[in-house]
């Protein structure tokens, strides 16, 4: 691999990090409506217009639509919409959302 994807790989790494960082604060700093709506604009950048649709997709099919690497970073913004739910009180979203990011994450 040359310098420069590298470099380029490790980038998009760090700007992930700080994004991921970035939801958790607004989560823990009592902001987790705006967390939840940070979250689907990233799914959408993620997936583009079939955002929506993929939340009603199985997760064995979701994977072999996006790939590996979208498939996690789906899963992993999965898991910190459950987190922004539960800071609201929406226990059932929360629970649904973290079994979604489970079960996408089990077959990446």
């Amino acid at each position: 691999m040359g310098l420069h994807k590298k470099d380029y790989i490790l980038n998009l790494i760090e700007q992930l990090s700080r994004i991921l960082t970035e939801l958790h604060a607004l989560i823990t700093g009592g902001r987790p409506a705006l967390a939840l709506v940070q979250i689907e604009e990233l799914k959408t950048s993620i997936v583009g217009p079939l955002g929506p649709k993929l939340d009603r997709m199985n997760a064995a099919s979701l994977v072999a639509l996006l790939g590996h690497d979208k498939s996690v970073l789906y899963a992993e913004l999965s898991r910190i919409e459950a987190e922004a739910h539960r800071a609201l009180g929406d226990e059932r979203a929360a629970t649904r959302a973290r079994a979604r990011a489970d079960d996408i994450a089990s077959r990446c």
